[in-house]
């Protein structure tokens, strides 16, 4: 009998409950907030954040793609806690204190009102021309003196960005706990399940999520670096290096929790594979017996059971050395590594030809074809 579902939400912590009794959960709404009267105040002022494109990136596309990820991440880690109960993978009662601890962590205020510091104190250090160069969390320091747009800019539109950005990453935190935690756990794991990952794939597809959260981050790097070649000088080649960190660290940031599974995964394939290995020695001895050593019509095998359950019992033996040492695919890996280069293309394309361009792209999209 299937363990009981327990439902589980992990965006329903104080700032999502905040939000959605304000009817601000829509992301039209939060962008029209943050952006249009900066905009407004920009054009009449003539102010240069009005051609600050890590500011209209934040603020326009950062916005509706981290709460769209932070719904698919919802939606992701419920369905994936939900097969962890009806699976049976673990003990309900050690599964039980896991999601509580969870749900406290979600729940605690701390964390929103550290995050809400932070993100005040850095607009206020934008306000007063504190701040760094253009970056990943602030931006907006091609405007100087004293303007609405600036000050809108640096007390409302950046706050919001930062505070959705760090939020999220709060939330992704709390599942990177309930994996590790569920990584120490006994799991009931089965090598010959479908998924190829012993039945417990299911733990990431919140992965899809952590995608659509990447490329938000990877458009505000775009665009705060494309703020720093058209107003400082700078070479895209510069960013290299910060370029591949980022790729790295999403990489480590995505995947890290679920590599703590090789070890069961390994241990399932070598156990299940031993299993099934000496089954099906017992039955192809038999089959041989009955079919090769014991003289019978070519025509005999034709709609045959037992051939039938030979061609099954090799497919169960090579399905079980198919096993992955990781729960997720190495599209998944594919998908955030592109989620994290596609908003570069622009980018790249400041300074190379769009010709030469092309030809790079398709130089690297065909260096795995064979010629």
């Amino acid at each position: 009998m299937p363990m009981l579902e327990r439902a589980f939400s992990i965006a329903d912590g104080p700032f999502q409950r905040l939000l959605r009794r304000a009817h601000l959960s829509r992301p039209i709404l939060l962008v029209a907030i943050a952006w249009v009267p900066l905009f407004v105040g920009a054009v009449l002022e003539h102010s240069p954040l009005l051609y600050d494109f890590s500011v209209h990136a934040r603020l326009l596309f950062a916005i509706p793609l981290i709460i769209g990820a932070d719904r698919m991440l919802e939606a992701r880690c419920a369905a994936a806690v939900g097969q962890l109960y009806r699976g049976r993978f673990a003990s309900r009662s050690r599964v039980e204190l896991i999601i509580d601890r969870a749900e406290q962590l979600r729940d605690s205020p701390i964390p929103d009102l550290v995050i809400a510091f932070v993100v005040v104190t850095a607009g206020q250090l934008l306000v007063w021309g504190l701040g760094n160069r253009t970056g990943l969390f602030t931006g907006g320091e091609t405007a100087t003196g004293v303007s609405f747009a600036r000050i809108w800019y640096a007390t409302v539109g950046l706050p919001i960005v930062q505070f959705l950005y760090l939020d999220w990453l709060w939330q992704w935190a709390i599942w990177s706990y309930v994996l590790v935690s569920v990584a120490r756990l006994p799991l009931a794991t089965i090598a010959t399940h479908p998924d190829e990952a012993g039945g417990i794939g299911f733990l990431a597809e919140p992965l899809s999520a952590f995608a659509t959260f990447v490329v938000a981050v990877s458009v505000i790097t775009a665009a705060a670096w494309a703020t720093q070649i058209v107003e400082h000088g700078a070479s895209p080649t510069d960013f290299t290096t910060r370029f591949v960190v980022l790729l790295v660290a999403a990489l480590v940031i995505g995947c890290g929790p679920l590599c703590l599974y090789s070890g069961k995964l390994y241990r399932a394939r070598f156990r299940d594979g031993r299993a099934y290995n000496e089954l099906a020695l017992d039955f192809v001895r038999g089959f041989h017996r009955n079919w090769v050593e014991t003289a019978r019509e070519a025509e005999d095998l034709q709609g045959s059971a037992e051939v039938r359950t030979l061609n099954e019992m090799i497919e169960a033996v090579s399905h079980v050395d198919r096993v992955r040492l990781v729960p997720f695919r190495l599209r998944a890996v594919a998908v955030i590594a592109l989620a994290a280069i596609a908003p570069m293309i622009p980018l790249a394309a400041m300074t190379v030809p769009p010709d030469e361009l092309v030809k790079k792209l398709g130089d690297a999209l065909l260096a795995g074809l064979p010629v």
